[in-house]
Formats: structure tokens, sequence, C-alpha cells
């Protein structure tokens, strides 16, 4: 019946919210570990696994200053779109290490590499912000922006 009005299934419709297809990327669509910006500022990117409150790999990137001007840094948390990953974060690389900003980028559970197999529109979603935040209060000195 769903079909003939609309042309797609109910199950067609509620997969397309729930599970849009997931971003797909390599490791060095990420760029480079070590880089430079401007010929001159050199930074490094960290790639590694957390554990959100349901016990799914959240996969993250954390781009810093190679030389950091003093202990405590300004840190960005970058939070993508639906259907996408934490590459979207690496065009603000450029901007935001030259003014010392640090920054940090994760894939949502269910996008991207993360595990988990459906998107909950901010239900979830939230706790992985939260175990971002947590991480990053209880292993480095910074200021989250």
């Amino acid at each position: 019946m769903m079909k003939a009005l609309f042309g797609f299934e109910y199950d067609d419709l509620w997969k397309a919210i729930i599970r849009p297809p997931r971003f797909e990327y390599e490791d060095e669509d990420l760029g480079c570990k070590e880089f430079v910006i401007n010929d001159n500022f050199r930074g490094v990117r960290t790639d590694f696994e957390l554990r959100n409150q349901r016990r799914f790999k959240i996969k993250c990137s954390f781009w810093e200053p190679r030389v950091r001007v003093c202990d405590r840094l300004p840190c960005v948390i970058y939070l993508h779109g639906n259907s996408s990953s934490r590459v979207e974060a690496v065009q603000e690389v450029q901007h935001l290490l030259p003014m010392n900003v640090c920054l940090f980028a994760f894939d949502f559970c269910a996008c991207g590499k993360s595990e988990g197999d459906f998107i909950s529109l901010g239900w979830y979603e939230i706790q992985d912000v939260a175990c971002v935040v947590e991480y990053l209060r209880s292993t480095v000195n910074f200021h989250l922006l």
C-alpha cells in the first residue's frame, strides 16, 4: 500500500532516517600525522579510540601544534553532520592550529568508523559528546571552546 502511494516501503523510510548510508573514508583522508601549515607552522595528529557509556568504540582524531606556546591551549570539539564523519574537520585544521587552538574530532556512533548500527538523532549522540569532554578534561589541560 505505501509503495503504491509513495514509491517506497515503510522499512525504507525509517532506515533512511536512523540508518543513513555510512560515510566511508580511508585514514589517509584525515591528512598526514605530521604536517606543515603556511610553510612554517608544524602540527601533529593523533588517532585513537574511546568507549562511550554503551561500550561502543568511538574513533577520534586530535590535531595540535607540534610545539606548544603554553601548557594550556584552547580546544575545539568538532561535531560532524548527519551521515558524515570526522573527515569534515580536516578543513578546519589550517585555520585553528596557527592560532594555537587544538582540534578534536570523532565519528559519532553508527557514523564513519565508529561502532554502532543506528543513529538516534541526538538521543544517544549526547553520550558520545559527554565521553569526549570527560576524556579531554581528565587527560589533558585544555580550555574547551
